[in-house]
């Protein structure tokens, strides 16, 4: 497991999180980990590290047998955060940072259509609407590392895609909710 530089994640975890059964394991110093599942089926590993937005690879080993897996690249959230108001009667713009490698400059762009409403949902499964929250547009696939840094597999057909994750972050009431995540889709004005 690496890093966007190419630099070993060190103590990052991996787990199988439909099997928790199988545990979980930490990469050593050169990124490198094992891990078992059962031959003969597919198992759907997580890839995380601290500061690093999550990764998942499927694996489908026959039994008795290795596999190796191509490398995995985890890349950090943008530093950019767009603030947002929820249920606003303006479109708001949010903007993540410009990529530039070899293909192109760009600029992921999301509309917030107005009275775009979200809500967190507490431990206890009690719904409460949120007021505002910042929302991070964040490229997994800039620069040489992009096809390892794709949060999971595509189907065999695609030969380069971009892929970005939205996310909104909220500081809720202390001590019920640090943090939430949730998705936010816009749509093109009339």
């Amino acid at each position: 497991m690496l890093d966007e530089a190419g630099k070993p994640l060190v103590g990052a975890k991996v787990l199988a999180p439909r099997e928790p059964k199988l545990g979980q394991t930490t990469t050593d110093a050169e990124g490198r980990f094992s891990f078992v599942v059962l031959g003969g089926t597919s198992s759907r590993l997580r890839f995380e590290a601290q500061d690093k937005l999550r990764a998942h690879r499927s694996v489908s080993p026959r039994v008795n047998r290795f596999v190796a897996l191509d490398d995995v690249v985890l890349v950090a959230p943008s530093a950019k955060a767009t603030p947002l108001t929820f249920g606003a009667t303006e479109w708001q713009v949010a903007s993540g940072e410009t990529s530039r490698d070899a293909s192109e400059a760009r600029t992921a762009v999301v509309l917030v259509p107005p009275d775009t409403r979200a809500e967190v949902v507490k431990a206890n499964g009690d719904k409460a609407p949120l007021e505002r929250g910042s929302l991070r547009i964040t490229e997994y696939t800039r620069g040489s590392t992009g096809p390892a840094a794709m949060p999971g597999e595509l189907p065999r057909a695609r030969t380069r895609t971009r892929r970005r994750s939205r996310s909104t972050k909220w500081a809720w009431n202390p001590g019920i909710l640090q943090r939430a995540r949730r998705h936010v889709r816009g749509q093109l004005p009339p």
